[in-house]
């Protein structure tokens, strides 16, 4: 890889927004050790994600929304929801979609 500057589509992105564009998830077992840092424990698996279904469903409706609610399933039966800026994701994905060959 070639270290270049972060074009504006993908800068200011969220935690939850990259995620939402990922074309891999992936999952490794995180814990907090004593003091607040993050260890990692375990292999790492990625699966692909099929963000396909996002792009042809962008813009969303009402089309006045200037965000998207996204649920994450917790622990049992609850749903956390996490809110993405609509117009940056859209921006991002078609970005990447006309600058990197793996979109």
């Amino acid at each position: 890889m070639v270290p270049s500057a972060v074009p504006k589509e993908l800068t200011g992105l969220t935690q939850v927004e990259e995620m939402l564009i990922a074309r891999a998830l992936p999952i490794i077992h995180v814990f907090i050790k004593p003091g607040g840092q993050r260890g990692f424990s375990g292999h790492c698996i990625n699966i692909p994600q099929n963000i396909r279904e996002l792009t042809h469903s962008l813009p969303r409706y009402p089309k006045d929304l200037p965000v998207i609610v996204v649920q994450k399933k917790g622990k049992g039966n609850d749903f956390k929801n996490l809110v993405v800026r609509r117009q940056v994701v859209s921006d991002a994905i078609h970005w990447l979609s006309r600058n990197n060959p793996l979109y």
